[in-house]
């Protein structure tokens, strides 16, 4: 039986911001890849090589989400040095979507506009980065689980239209991330 761990990107800044059914996580029925069927932006063989380094937390304690997003756009080379690389960005997911132009343009205005949503909340990113981590625990930079979240996100909300499920299941995974946004959750099977 497969078990997901779901990568919830945090942002403090934003927390006030949110609607309370943000918080419940996305609803039950069709997966975000269901109603928008595209291969994953991020091959989940990369998560998976990262989650040997931030395996899923015990029961009760915290997830690692921002950990393992860093050591996924590290890889990638999307992110580095607590900094956003958005021709590498570009660049990687380009590559990625080769062949399908359409998919590629989608692609290309969600880095841009996760970027410029990335400019305005950098700051704040890089201070809580500069929290102390508690005992044996690594304090990661969240602008990386955001840019994923973000980027999801966008590609969902305006994928292209051969590529949109004709379901009517499909109108509440919709409004779950079009009203929440960056909390778009990452699901890494293990």
């Amino acid at each position: 039986m497969n078990k997901f761990f779901v990568i919830f990107s945090l942002i403090a800044v934003a927390l006030a911001e949110l609607p309370e059914e943000c918080w419940q996580g996305q609803p039950d029925g069709k997966s975000p890849h269901e109603c928008c069927q595209l291969k994953e932006a991020i091959p989940m063989a990369l998560f998976e090589k990262c989650k040997s380094l931030f395996p899923p937390p015990p029961p009760g304690s915290h997830p690692k989400g921002c950990c393992m997003s860093e050591c996924v756009l590290s890889e990638t080379k999307i992110f580095a040095e607590g900094k956003m690389n958005k021709d590498e960005a570009l660049k990687f997911l380009s590559k990625h979507f080769e062949g399908d132009a359409e998919t590629i343009k989608v692609v290309h205005e969600a880095v841009e506009h996760c970027d410029k949503e990335y400019q305005t909340k950098k700051a704040g990113f890089d201070e809580m980065a500069k929290q102390p981590a508690a005992p044996g625990e690594k304090v990661c930079n969240m602008a990386s689980g955001f840019l994923i979240g973000c980027v999801n996100a966008q590609i969902f909300l305006n994928c292209p239209k051969d590529k949109v499920a004709a379901d009517a299941s499909c109108g509440p995974i919709k409004s779950f991330i079009d009203k929440c946004g960056f909390l778009y959750p990452i699901k890494v099977v293990h």
